[in-house]
């Protein structure tokens, strides 16, 4: 698993940015699950064939 956290990732470059630390990440080690957790946004985005989970903060801390 990686994550990356933000407050926010409203921003498209921000988004953009995160998104791709992820992917190239994955080009290197194989992950099974890719999260952004942010302060209040949710959202699923798949670039490169990646699933990114994009999860509040307060969901992750109940999930894990």
């Amino acid at each position: 698993m990686a994550v990356q956290v933000s407050y926010s990732i409203e921003d498209a470059d921000t988004r953009k940015r995160k998104a791709n630390a992820l992917v190239s990440l994955n080009k290197i080690h194989t992950l099974k699950k890719a999260l952004i957790i942010t302060f209040d946004e949710e959202d699923i985005i798949d670039p490169e064939n990646l699933r990114i989970e994009v999860i509040p903060v307060w969901k992750w801390l109940t999930t894990f």
